[in-house]
Parts: structure tokens; C-alpha cells; sequence
């Protein structure tokens, strides 16, 4: 069969990008136990740790980190003090204590609220005023100290997406720069098996919206990113029906 060639002109796409994204994806049961290999990738020395809650330690999280830290003969601080919709009062102390130790990597246990405090301390490292200048739009982030995070739920992509959201008083801002995509991710889906189920159906929520806010945009965009959209919904969706 042959058609018309003006059959088989494709219509120009208005659409041109570059992607690259410098984070490995460390994935599976087990997959914490690249951490040691990871960190010596990054060359770390002094390590801030950040989480919230007993998690890293029911999880043996914390006593993984610790060994590989050990293994690698850096230097180790922590903070549990990460809340729900990050603040940036904490950023700010963790930001002190860091120079005071003169941190050069920044690793994150838990979810967004602990990946996004640990991208703000890492750019807030590399910049000489204060870190809520990067996010109120003051200044554009130049650098950051290099940032890895251990997933313990999934749901909102932090982990290796280009956005920290942080919270001064009541005034949340998103700041969305490659330069905070983190280094690796390590994701064992083990660690989300005894999440309460409440935890897990706002996972399900933070990722329905995360599908939801670009297929509703006014923006021009393909027909086919519509469909990708509406197929992760539907799994999305699927999936917090089979965790209740």
C-alpha cells in the first residue's frame, strides 16, 4: 500500500530539551548494602545525617549507616529532628553545625520531608547568605554539597527529583534546580512493608497529585504524555487499594 508523502510529514513538535541527570538508582532488597560503596564514590569525609523518628533504627538503617561510615573512616553527625513540611528554622541550625564540621556530603533517611531538608542544607552549605534566599527567589543556587538519600517510603519522587519545598512560618516555597538532584537513591520497597497505612495512602495521594497537576496544565503538551499520566494514576491508585 503507498500513500500520499504528505500523508507521512510529521508535524514539527515545539518541543526541544536536554536531559541528564547525574543520580544512580540503587534498587531491590539489600540495596542498602551499597551505601559503604556509594559514600566512597563521593569521596565523604564528615557525613551529616538527617531523618525523623525511631524508623532508621527499627529499620537497622541507622546501623548501617554507621558501618559504612566507619568503614570508610569519615566522621558522622546526625540530627532526627526532620517534621512533616520541613522548616527552615532547622535548615538553618543544621546548616551551622555542618560548617562547624565541616561536612562535604549530606545523606537523608525517610521521605521528602528528609530529602528536602537535606537538599536545602547542601545548597544552603554552598552559599554564602541565607538559605531561604534560594527558595523566596532572591538568589539562584550556584553549588551544592553533594547529597544521597535512603528511601523509606515511597510516594512523592523526592529522591530523585530537582525540587526541595521548605516552610518558613507560613510561606511554603518550592526551589527546583538540577543542582539538588541527589547523587544516589537507594530504595529497598522491603522498607516500606510495616509503613502504617495511613503514611502509605498519603504516599498514594502525593503521587496522584504528582500525576493530576501536569495533565491539568494550560500548558501545550503531548497527547502522549496525557496517556503515561493517566496510565500512572491508575497504577497508582491500584496500588493503595492493595495496601489497605
Amino acid at each position: 500500500m503507498r500513500f500520499p508523502l504528505n500523508r507521512l510529514k510529521k508535524k514539527a513538535c515545539p518541543m526541544t530539551f536536554t536531559y541528564y541527570t547525574q543520580s544512580k538508582l540503587v534498587f531491590g532488597p539489600g540495596a542498602q548494602n551499597n551505601l559503604e560503596q556509594l559514600l566512597r564514590e563521593q569521596n565523604a569525609t564528615s557525613i551529616l545525617l538527617v531523618y525523623s523518628g525511631d524508623y532508621v533504627f527499627d529499620l537497622g538503617i541507622h546501623d548501617v549507616v554507621e558501618k559504612a561510615v566507619a568503614a570508610i573512616g569519615a566522621k558522622l553527625i546526625e540530627n532526627g529532628d526532620v517534621v512533616p513540611n520541613p522548616r527552615i528554622d532547622l535548615v538553618r541550625d543544621l546548616i551551622v553545625k555542618a560548617h562547624e564540621a565541616d561536612v562535604d556530603f549530606v545523606l537523608a533517611a525517610g521521605g521528602a520531608s528528609s530529602f528536602d531538608t537535606a537538599k536545602a542544607v547542601g545548597v544552603g552549605l554552598a552559599y554564602d547568605g541565607d538559605v531561604w534566599d534560594l527558595f523566596d527567589g532572591t538568589a539562584e543556587p550556584q553549588s551544592s554539597i553533594p547529597v544521597g538519600v535512603i528511601s523509606t517510603i515511597p510516594g512523592s519522587g523526592s529522591e530523585v527529583s530537582d525540587c526541595a519545598v521548605l516552610q518558613q512560618r507560613q510561606d511554603k516555597r518550592a526551589l527546583e534546580n538540577r543542582i539538588v538532584i541527589p547523587r544516589f537513591a537507594i530504595v529497598n520497597p522491603e522498607y516500606s512493608d510495616t509503613t502504617p497505612y495511613r503514611y502509605q495512602a498519603a504516599a498514594v495521594a502525593d503521587l496522584a497529585v504528582g500525576f493530576l497537576e501536569p495533565y491539568f496544565t494550560v500548558k501545550d503538551h503531548l497527547e502522549s504524555a496525557d496517556r503515561l499520566l493517566e496510565g500512572g494514576l491508575k497504577a497508582a491508585l491500584l496500588a493503595g487499594r492493595r495496601s489497605a
